[in-house]
């Protein structure tokens, strides 16, 4: 009865009336309210039909998110899919708090608002989004993931209820739930979230929509980040054909499509190295639909392709009305770096000393200081989680250092690796002298010239998960 009174039945089978539903579900509050004798009637109902009360006020919740799908226009949702019901002022006394690390006052702030709105709603109401959203940053920030993804949880579920299973406005939630599950090193449930966010995007635009490009960016990073490389070039590929069809050469997108599909071809060859609790890439599986197909054919360990986005993106910073120096210069060095990266050294010597004459008479600019006076790293695979031990034999997780010298030569290898210091003393000093000698640095300059660089120092902290005792490792 509540539901059909909720529409207007002008035409079909009406529109669902939001606020006819607000005051009428008012009304139920009210009548709902516990009284004096409310008590009685929970004594003379058997517990049965108790939980038969419950199912039917859980289907009302959900036949009230279902009829609220069609209704899109009429909510006004912000980045984490709810009305900003706390009042500009409170959301970001919240955010500041949380930036602030002052973690423990922005839960109580978000938990006091959470009960203010189901004192006066309910468990399902739209508005408590945003502050279950802010909770679950708070306890994120905190190291607290566990109840972090509690709170994204519930806020995702309310946001369905409300909006439908597929609605847009889940996605921050989504991306947020993905980063505490990486925090915790399940890292294939946190790719399983990236891939729901990117098919709630494919579900609501158009196949070469410009409005995928969020999501389509979003997850090819991710697919980078957790060395599926060629899921992320597919990515990349697919946003370019989004972005030569619907916006301009210098559009942002369009360089950053062409610039992540250049970093593609650059992390095959330069893997980066694994991360906390990574034991191996987890399987991609792009959203395809029967009326959505989208074929990707790799290409493996091929140079020119890179080449011929970066430049692109070269051609595309000189070609603008009001061309800007560092802009200019950064995409050459980019280029010049993926010569050396690909050991074309005449031409990264070439793009190099063009950047550089762009920078005559201004060396002491801040540019020119931080990019070619010293070594430049442009591959550093220092392992976060060097032991890489089963999780059934890992204690709580530890923090390292160690403190190596090397020398960078004039094609920016990198030699003579010595460690001077590490903690724990010696348990992974040959796994990182090994991995430096993997590095590639842009060398220092001196008169225009790549010069060797000796008697440098990197300190490096990572985390790593002590062997437990009783474990055959520890025997050892």
């Amino acid at each position: 009865m509540l539901i059909s009174r909720c529409f207007d039945k002008g035409g079909g089978h009406g529109t669902f009336d939001r606020e006819r539903f607000r005051d009428l579900r008012g009304v139920v509050r009210h009548r709902a309210r516990p009284n004096a004798g409310s008590h009685k009637l929970a004594g003379i109902l058997h517990y049965k039909d108790l939980n038969v009360l419950r199912s039917l006020a859980a289907t009302l919740v959900l036949l009230i998110g279902s009829c609220a799908v069609g209704n899109y226009a009429a909510v006004v949702v912000d980045e984490t899919g709810a009305a900003d019901v706390l009042g500009t002022d409170s959301t970001s006394r919240i955010k500041q708090l949380i930036d602030s690390n002052e973690v423990d006052q922005a839960i109580r702030l978000a938990t006091e608002a959470i009960d203010d709105i189901e004192g006066t709603s309910s468990r399902y109401d739209s508005e408590l989004v945003k502050p279950l959203t802010l909770l679950g940053d708070g306890y994120s920030k905190s190291g607290d993931h566990l109840s972090a993804l509690d709170a994204y949880d519930r806020a995702r579920h309310i946001t369905r209820l409300n909006n439908g299973l597929h609605h847009i406005a889940q996605v921050d939630v989504l991306y947020r739930e993905a980063q505490s599950y990486f925090a915790l090193g399940q890292i294939q449930v946190a790719n399983d979230r990236h891939e729901t966010a990117y098919g709630v995007y494919a579900r609501a635009f158009e196949q070469f929509s410009v409005e995928l490009l969020p999501g389509i960016f979003r997850l090819g990073d991710w697919y980078g980040e957790t060395s599926n490389i060629f899921a992320a070039r597919g990515l990349y590929e697919y946003a370019l054909r989004i972005t030569e069809q619907h916006l301009s050469r210098d559009h942002p997108d369009n360089l950053r499509a062409l610039k992540s599909l250049a970093r593609t071809y650059r992390l095959e060859r330069y893997r980066p190295p694994q991360n906390l609790g990574f034991d191996e890439p987890p399987t991609p599986s792009l959203f395809r639909t029967s009326d959505r197909p989208f074929v990707y054919y790799a290409e493996l360990n091929s140079f020119a392709p890179g080449e011929k986005a970066l430049l692109e993106v070269t051609r595309i910073e000189l070609a603008r009305e009001e061309p800007e120096q560092e802009s200019i210069a950064r995409a050459k060095l980019e280029l010049a770096d993926w010569y050396l990266l690909f050991d074309k050294f005449e031409s990264a010597s070439v793009v190099y000393n063009n950047v550089i004459g762009m920078y005559e008479g201004e060396e002491d600019s801040q540019f020119f200081q931080s990019e070619f006076v010293e070594p430049v790293p442009l591959h550093l695979p220092l392992t976060v989680d060097p032991m890489a031990l089963p999780k059934e034999k890992r204690a709580m997780p530890s923090t390292g250092t160690i403190d190596l010298a090397f020398r960078v030569t004039k094609k920016g290898d990198v030699r003579d690796v010595r460690v001077l210091s590490s903690e724990p003393v010696k348990t992974f000093d040959k796994q990182f002298r090994n991995a430096m000698r993997q590095a590639r640095y842009r060398p220092a300059f001196e008169n225009g010239e790549a010069i060797d660089r000796e008697e440098l120092n990197l300190v490096h902290s990572f985390v790593y998960f002590p062997v437990i005792l009783d474990s055959p490792e520890a025997e050892e």
